[in-house]
């Protein structure tokens, strides 16, 4: 008997919890699209009311906020608006945070007495929203004092917004505090070290990057090291080239992300890699990585790599093109050692068309990865199974469908006609990204919605409305000739007016006259800007 109302009673319990963690969730869930909502009314109201008041945010304003902002829950609310407000209007976003940086300085002072865990928050939110840089004294200080006295999770927020918002001396403090020794003034690296991680901005061939790699063990860049901290199982998907990297970058992200992926574009596009590795919300890392990063890599290996184009830029960095084009050709150096690895090649260009042609001469166990050609020499209406006999290509039907071949199926995606992304450029992009997804699992169809779906990048061929009747197109990051002439072919019959400037990177600007000549109604020189 008393077995018997132990187990009526283990039942009931078990019932209880079980309803108990239904309505909880249910619960949550409510209050959570609740919170949603209110935060996406909040910052519609803040847009308008920016918009209207010239003197907006008063005073008032800002003590409300301050009262808000001691708490958890008005600092989550306040970081939860603000990225509404930033995808509404950045420019208002950016004059309302500029606008509120008192109400910052003034609260350093009430959470300088607080546990640990207010600290870390409210140092999170200065570092994504304090937009007054360098930082005041009375923040930089704050920051440093939590960095020297704070718990683990209080530190690294602490370091991370000195980072963002203090200058550099400041933030050299803060890594001194934590035993790190910081040197200014001085291009020679004196001691020994295991590793060095060398940044971007540092020629491969000067004094300074010399030195270091006499004093260390090993020399690599950033890209390599997030790779070798990240998740055994976790997968890389590497995009270099001269052009375009940001879009196809940016394009296989939000394609494996449509699959249902934790995948984040990385690199030069967005976060540092080792950022997005050290946050552990990501399985699929689409990295853009230049030949600054890819000069200094030794065993980086993503599981699919994409090589868009190889055209002359950066020629003093690398001391001549051969040097930069070996430096963009060593993403496929380590493919050999991931199984199942397989480089997307674009095929219409010189370079990396040549590059195909030294994996057909290999045979599958010489060259040790599998690659999918994007195009022929005749463009990308060319088929490179028909053109040389490769096993597998990518490229544009004569109805004008994308196509990628691939693992002994051809998968019919989108019409370029249906791409939000114009120009036979965004097109190979286009190409390259859904070879990447597919390389990686993601079915036909997700691809060709997700290609559908994808909007024009900020600054690439970017619509930027009318004037007066004059439609408006903003490109400016086409920084070489080579975008240029892309961006110039993509206005197919229409001629527009362009404006050119910027720095003369030594490159031969003739193929840049002859096509403003044939594509452009007028050029407009304004020189560096």
């Amino acid at each position: 008997m008393r077995i018997e109302w132990l187990v009526a009673f283990y039942l009931f319990v078990s019932v209880a919890m079980i309803l108990f963690n239904f309505v909880f969730l249910a619960y949550e869930k409510a209050r959570a699209k609740r919170f949603v909502t209110k935060t996406k009314r909040l910052a519609s109201d803040l847009s308008e009311e920016i918009e209207r008041n010239a003197d907006f945010p008063t005073e008032a304003h800002k003590r409300i906020l301050e009262r808000k902002l001691r708490k958890l829950s008005g600092m989550e609310s306040f970081d939860l608006t603000m990225q509404r407000l930033q995808e509404l209007d950045a420019e208002k976003s950016d004059r309302y945070l500029r606008g509120i940086a008192t109400v910052f300085h003034r609260l350093t002072y009430y959470f300088a007495k607080k546990p640990d865990l207010k600290k870390a928050y409210f140092a999170y939110i200065l570092k994504r929203w304090y937009r007054l840089r360098p930082a005041s004294d009375t923040v930089t200080q704050t920051l440093l004092r939590f960095v020297r006295e704070g718990s683990f999770y209080v530190r690294q927020n602490s370091l991370e917004a000195l980072a963002s918002v203090a200058d550099a001396c400041a933030f050299a403090e803060g890594l001194r505090s934590l035993g790190a020794r910081v040197e200014f003034g001085s291009e020679q690296v004196k001691g020994a070290f295991d590793l060095c991680i060398a940044s971007p901005g540092i020629p491969q061939f000067s004094a300074f990057y010399e030195s270091a790699a006499a004093a260390s063990t090993e020399i690599v860049s950033e890209v390599e090291f997030a790779w070798r901290e990240s998740a055994a199982d976790s997968r890389w998907v590497a995009v270099t080239g001269t052009n375009g990297k940001t879009t196809a970058c940016a394009l296989a992200a939000h394609v494996l992300a449509g699959a249902g992926l934790a995948a984040a574009a990385v690199g030069n596009i967005g976060d540092p890699c080792i950022e997005a590795v050290a946050a552990g919300r990501t399985d699929v890392y689409v990295a853009e990585v230049s030949s600054y990063q890819l000069a200094s890599t030794a065993l980086f290996a993503p599981d699919v790599a994409v090589i868009l184009n190889v055209t002359p830029d950066h020629l003093s960095w690398h001391q001549g093109f051969e040097a930069y084009a070996a430096a963009k050709l060593r993403v496929l150096a380590n493919l050999p050692a991931v199984p199942g690895s397989v480089a997307v090649l674009d095929a219409t260009d010189d370079v990396v068309r040549r590059t195909v042609r030294a994996l057909r001469a290999q045979t599958p166990a010489e060259r040790g990865f599998s690659y999918v050609p994007v195009g022929t020499a005749a463009g990308l209406a060319g088929d490179m199974r028909a053109a040389c006999g490769s096993d597998n290509a990518a490229f544009l039907g004569e109805d004008g469908t994308l196509r990628v071949a691939c693992g002994g199926r051809e998968h019919d995606l989108v019409r370029a006609c249906d791409l939000q992304i114009k120009g036979e450029h965004n097109v190979a992009n286009a190409l390259c990204a859904a070879s990447a997804a597919l390389a990686l699992g993601v079915d036909a169809r997700t691809v060709s919605h997700a290609l559908a779906g994808f909007a024009p990048l900020e600054h690439r061929l970017e619509p930027c409305g009318c004037v007066a009747g004059v439609r408006c197109v903003n490109d400016s990051k086409a920084t070489n000739v080579d975008a240029t002439l892309k961006a110039l072919a993509a206005f197919d019959d229409v001629r527009p007016v362009v404006l050119l400037g910027g720095r003369d990177k030594g490159t031969d600007l003739a193929p840049l006259v002859q096509a403003a000549r044939c594509h452009a109604k007028a050029v407009v020189c304004f020189g560096e800007a």
